[in-house]
């Protein structure tokens, strides 16, 4: 069906006066389908080019990388030495005039979280929540998610070891812990049993400059594999084992849990 149109056109003068008109109906306007309308059904009407992209589809954004041996391996690498720090484990004898306390190595939270925006920009995320099963001490657990992959841990902190630092403790150590499941941090199993000759300020004791010295050339020589150490003066050293750091930053898949990284 298509609707009339009407226009005037003229006639021959010998059969109208002058100046009469008469309208007659024009010519039927050609149906020309539409070649997108999907109502189409006959592949052969269609526009080739319009056909060929909805059997591409839409466009596929690329996968997200997941976690692989070579991320495994750069999330294992040891940090630098000056991101390394020591801290009194154990109570001191007071008893004793040349006072040593068991000393541990340790890195924060700012920079296990600085070293996964380095190795997997917007891919990490953690979700925090009250563990299942607490004994004990206050504990939080972290749910750490790395290309796509989520392990986790549960933090812990001794109540009232720091004025006010209890919420930020746990926070912090939940995810420490839980980025080791990963290897991050993972070196850090592999040092030395460390006591360090220390000193008392008021009610709190420090590990002296003395040992504070020999701690960093400790520190460079473990993460370096070296061999047998030079003789230290305020530090006892016990199992230090050469190039122990950089058998557990081989390549290969991420440890289990904490414990078999301190056995690896």
């Amino acid at each position: 069906m298509f609707q009339a149109e009407w226009c005037h056109v003229q006639t021959p003068s010998a059969s109208r006066p002058r100046g009469y008109t008469v309208s007659a109906p024009a010519a039927p306007a050609v149906h020309r389908p539409d070649l997108r309308d999907p109502d189409l059904r006959d592949p052969d009407l269609r526009d080739p080019d319009l056909h060929a992209s909805e059997l591409r589809g839409p466009a596929m954004s690329a996968p997200e990388p997941l976690l692989s041996p070579e991320v495994v391996h750069r999330l294992r690498q040891p940090f630098a030495p000056g991101a390394l720090r020591w801290k009194i484990q154990t109570r001191v004898n007071e008893q004793q005039a040349d006072s040593y306390a068991t000393v541990v190595v340790y890195v924060d939270a700012r920079t296990v979280a600085a070293h996964l925006d380095d190795v997997v920009p917007g891919r990490w995320s953690t979700v925090y929540a009250a563990p299942p099963v607490t004994v004990g001490l206050p504990a939080l657990e972290c749910r750490l998610t790395v290309c796509g992959v989520t392990r986790s841990d549960v933090g812990t902190v001794e109540p009232g070891s720091r004025a006010g630092s209890d919420t930020k403790d746990l926070y912090s150590d939940a995810l420490k812990r839980a980025a080791v499941q990963y290897g991050v941090g993972a070196f850090l199993y592999r040092f030395p049993q460390v006591q360090a000759r220390v000193e008392r300020s008021g009610q709190t004791w420090y590990v002296t400059r003395e040992a504070q010295a020999e701690l960093r050339v400790l520190t460079r020589a473990v993460l370096a594999g070296e061999g047998p150490l030079p003789r230290f003066q305020a530090l006892r050293v016990r199992d230090y084992q050469p190039g122990a750091v950089s058998g557990v930053t081989a390549p290969g898949s991420a440890p289990g849990n904490v414990s078999d990284l301190a056995r690896s």
